[in-house]
């Protein structure tokens, strides 16, 4: 597993100055940003190792990109695939509002 170097959140919680959370952040807090995390499991705790790295905030000898790839792509959306997407996308809108409000 490469998230070794995080792979409890309690040893961060005191780390406010890495930015991971607090005003302008997707998170306004730790407790927060344990949530998504926790929500999201080992991926997400492999996405917010590799994010600290790569940012400079977890240096990890054996957290490495090496064999890593990623590329974008454009898929053409029809039919049920675009309708699917579409209501997706409105619920997200809606769910996004709602817990504004909270």
């Amino acid at each position: 597993a490469s998230a070794t170097g995080a792979t409890e959140l309690k040893h961060i919680a005191y780390m406010e100055r890495l930015g991971l959370w607090g005003a302008g952040r997707p998170h306004a807090s730790f407790d927060d940003l344990r949530a998504a995390i926790e929500s999201g499991g080992l991926a997400a705790m492999e996405l917010l190792a590799m994010t600290m790295r790569a940012e400079g905030m977890l240096s990890c000898r054996s957290l490495s990109f090496r064999g890593a790839g990623f590329r974008l792509m454009d898929v053409p959306l029809e039919g049920p695939l675009l309708n699917t997407y579409s209501s997706s996308c409105l619920f997200w809108q809606e769910a996004f509002q709602l817990l504004s409000f909270v």
